[in-house]
């Protein structure tokens, strides 16, 4: 596993590659004896054996916690904390069922001296192999304390200490679902993106999450101990914190409005779709174009389909500037910083804006449009403009890499008997 993320450090594999050898990966250890194979039911006791459900419900596990903790690291120190917590928390369980206690505890260890020069501003980062270590780590050593392979006991602890990352994927799959976009793809979204867009500083984004999980983890110690009789009911209260967070960081407001909600994302769904479609002939035209400037035609090509006003480029030995000459409205600027440069989208205002005429601006007062409108053109630009940035660096770089010279070696001399030589 983490040979896994290692790869992907160095060379993107793409979420469906690494989702495929995860799997191979999870399955081997299924196949080498540790895995879920009975299932108790928490309210009667009665054991229910899993002649080939374990195999799928384990591969399931590893994923889900592998990938939770790669998901959490998107701020210095932030997944190497909370695997610390989960690593104390397998210490003590451990303990009980004398099973790698002191594996758990030398874990907790050397993440105490990573986080040292983890912790913002950091000198040495995870990245994607050591997320994946940790993860699967936390993953299979859940599995290994558990009671016989029992799915309650050792294995609910660990998810209600993770109880905030489990939400913030499943509002990421959510979100992403209704409006139309991959799965998994990437996304500046989460939990932790929206505490640093509101202002809070990665210190004080860091210490919150370290707060709220270290509350989690009590209360998972305490399911533990009282052995299924009450851990239902903290599950609960766990889910209870979590609500009364989101209100008072005003995150589940818009939630409530399901109506709402679910109708605007399926306008925004339609809109996504149509970019789609388009950001993936950009990209296929990026291996295709013969020259650089070819593939700015397919830029312009694109961007008029999806009704941008301007678009300037500047970097990897590329400098243009485009406008829409059929655009006459007020446009905003949008600026993209990709590893092959600059980026910016000229896009429509939101509805409401004022119009330009001739050399000055005129005011529409009778076709002004409500506030909520022109915050859902504005979602849906956010995440068009997203789309065709990342387009155009895939399709760039595609380009680039095809244009390298390569090295060609002596060419092959044809005898005339051969079938493809001739005069």
């Amino acid at each position: 596993m983490f040979a896994i993320g290692l790869w992907d450090d160095i060379k993107p594999l793409g979420a469906r590659r690494k989702l495929f050898l995860q799997i191979g990966v999870a399955f081997a250890v299924y196949l080498s004896g540790i895995g879920i194979h009975v299932f108790t039911v928490p309210f009667t006791g009665q054991v229910v054996v899993l002649p080939w459900g374990g195999s799928v419900l384990t591969v399931l596990w590893i994923l889900a916690i592998t990938n939770l903790i790669n998901l959490i690291d998107g701020v210095d120190g932030l997944a190497g904390g909370i695997s610390l917590m989960l690593m104390a928390l397998i210490a003590c369980i451990g303990n009980h069922t004398g099973n790698l206690q002191l594996v758990g505890a030398g874990m907790v260890g050397a993440l105490l001296g990573f986080l040292r020069y983890n912790f913002p501003p950091a000198k040495i980062y995870l990245g994607d192999g050591g997320s994946f270590f940790l993860g699967f780590q936390i993953a299979v050593m859940s599995l290994v304390n558990s009671h016989k392979g029992e799915v309650f006991g050792a294995l609910a602890a660990p998810m209600i200490v993770l109880g905030l990352p489990i939400a913030d994927m499943a509002l990421a799959i959510f979100r992403r679902g209704l409006r139309g976009l991959p799965i998994f793809r990437p996304d500046r979204k989460h939990l932790h993106h929206r505490l640093l867009g509101m202002g809070f500083s990665k210190n004080r984004v860091v210490l919150s999450f370290y707060g709220l999980t270290l509350l989690f983890f009590l209360f998972a110690i305490v399911a533990f101990s009282l052995r299924r009789r009450f851990q239902f009911g903290l599950s609960l209260v766990s889910v209870g914190v979590l609500l009364v967070c989101a209100k008072s960081l005003r995150f589940s407001r818009p939630w409530f409005a399901i109506a709402r909600v679910i109708t605007e994302s399926l306008k925004i769904r339609i809109e996504v779709t149509y970019t789609l479609c388009v950001t993936r002939l950009l990209i296929a035209d990026g291996a295709r174009s013969k020259n650089i400037s070819v593939l700015w035609d397919d830029l312009v090509f694109s961007l008029r389909k999806l009704d941008c006003t301007s678009v300037s480029f500047s970097g990897s030995g590329l400098d243009r500037v485009w406008s829409n000459p059929a655009c006459s409205g007020s446009a905003r600027s949008v600026r993209y910083e990709l590893k092959e440069g600059l980026l910016v989208l000229g896009v429509p205002a939101p509805p409401g804006s004022p119009r330009i005429c001739g050399s000055e601006y005129q005011a529409d007062e009778h076709n002004a449009i409500n506030k909520s409108s022109a915050n859902f053109e504005m979602k849906v630009w956010e995440i068009k403009g997203e789309l065709i940035a990342e387009a155009w660096a895939k399709a760039l770089s595609a380009h680039l890499e095809k244009s390298k010279p390569s090295v060609v070696s002596a060419p092959i001399q044809l005898s005339p008997s051969s079938p493809f030589g001739g005069a």
